[in-house]
């Protein structure tokens, strides 16, 4: 036989036995270790495995597979569908003798319980939150009436992938409670008219709790709508870390109404003689001034980290003069901490300004400024450059004889001699 045959016929086996279950890889996306609830560990995917599950011993488009385990010498059949990066849900057959992939695949009803698993590591990078713009007020219920009076709060962090969620307990409706949670966005995907997230949940006022991701992970449905000032969201919550149950966002454990309303600051903005120049440094270039958002943003970044970052929002103007100076409110955010804060700019030439800020923040705007706190003549003055300063004429031209310096100097080496 030749040696062309040969190779021939190996390659004719090795194709029949590929088409019989030769072996299968998943996409190379998956690869990592997954939180699942209800599962005593994490679950671990590569290129052909997925821990407790087997080996991928033959593959149908790109969401069914055939899995051989060999501890039970059994085969299963996974349909697995990528929801998100982040997001993979699948459903099972029971582990069962060998067989076709087409008849151990049809025996999963369009009933059978729906899984899902959500990334641990590589360690996930937070999303931006499809809830905006914030603060919003809302109502929510755990099912035993709406807690409406008084309102809860949902307020922006500085980083727009987490949201400050602000619960207050209503007296009229029992299992409410006054509490504050840290909503960090990991994932969102649309299926039809349905939108979902999943996220993790912290409870802020007990940050030295240990949480496990059983308590964590929380996946939504939700709905925005339009109003003609508003923005409000329909939001329903899993009570657990799987997204089983949830079809609409009416329906869950916890649901939530936020409503967004027109807002004051929507018609504040800084004046020109200040965003003329949208980036503004303090003389020892640590920090940046940054204005955005159509002149009614002013982001503060450190020039050495971003863990400083502020973002202030002008709420209302109190007072201008002469295109020189002007008294602002502005709602500030740092972290996941916001509050209204009393800014008073001074224009010293067509590229320095300085800067007095309030030392307190705020919860009532007409708080921030108020009596004697804003004419403070202690509150320090901050000084701002643009980035190029224009260079300008010397105000006192010639040539200077520096009195006084000379004689201090004949001191200083007089007392250094030896005696």
């Amino acid at each position: 036989m030749s040696a062309a045959l040969l190779l021939l016929l190996l390659l004719l086996a090795l194709a029949v036995c590929s088409s019989y279950g030769g072996g299968c890889t998943f996409p190379a996306g998956w690869a990592g270790s997954w939180f699942q609830s209800g599962s005593p560990a994490l679950i671990a995917i590569n290129s052909t495995h997925i821990h407790s599950k087997g080996e991928c011993y033959e593959s149908e488009s790109y969401d069914k597979f055939l899995l051989y385990d060999r501890r039970e010498d059994c085969y299963r059949c996974m349909v697995i569908l990528e929801k998100h990066k982040y997001v993979l849900q699948y459903k099972e057959t029971f582990c069962s003798e060998k067989d076709s992939m087409s008849s151990i695949c049809e025996s999963i009803s369009g009933d059978a319980p729906l899984y899902s698993m959500f990334r641990k590591e590589p360690r996930p990078e937070p999303q931006p939150c499809p809830f905006h713009p914030a603060p919003f007020t809302f109502t929510y219920s755990r099912g035993s009436g709406d807690c409406a009076n008084p309102p809860s709060r949902a307020e922006a962090c500085t980083d727009d992938s987490r949201l400050l969620l602000r619960y207050m307990a209503c007296p009229d409706v029992p299992g409410t409670e006054s509490n504050v949670e840290e909503l960090v966005c990991l994932a969102t995907w649309k299926e039809g008219s349905t939108r979902y997230l999943v996220g993790q949940i912290s409870q802020v006022q007990r940050r030295n709790s240990i949480a496990s991701d059983e308590d964590t992970f929380r996946c939504f449905v939700y709905k925005g709508q339009h109003g003609e000032r508003s923005m409000t969201y329909n939001i329903a919550q899993s009570g657990d870390a799987t997204c089983n149950g949830l079809s609409s966002p009416t329906d869950g454990s916890r649901i939530m109404k936020l409503t967004n309303s027109d807002d004051e600051h929507n018609r504040c903005h800084f004046p020109a003689w200040i965003v003329e120049h949208h980036k503004w440094f303090s003389l020892d270039h640590a920090h940046q001034y940054h204005f955005t958002t159509k002149n009614a943003t002013l982001k503060i970044m450190s020039e050495i980290g971003a863990a400083e970052e502020r973002r202030l929002v002008c709420h209302s103007i109190l007072e201008q003069r002469d295109n020189r100076y002007i008294k602002l409110v502005a709602h500030v955010t740092r972290g996941c901490e916001s509050g209204h804060v009393c800014l008073q700019f001074h224009r010293r030439d067509g590229g320095v300004l300085e800067l007095q800020q309030g030392a307190a923040l705020w919860d009532a705007p007409q708080d921030a400024c108020a009596g004697a706190r804003a004419a403070d003549p202690a509150l320090p003055y901050l000084t701002l450059v643009t980035a190029a300063p224009a260079p300008a004429r010397c105000p006192l031209l010639g040539r200077y004889t520096v009195l006084g310096a000379l004689p201090d100097t004949r001191r200083r080496r007089q007392h250094a001699r030896p005696g």
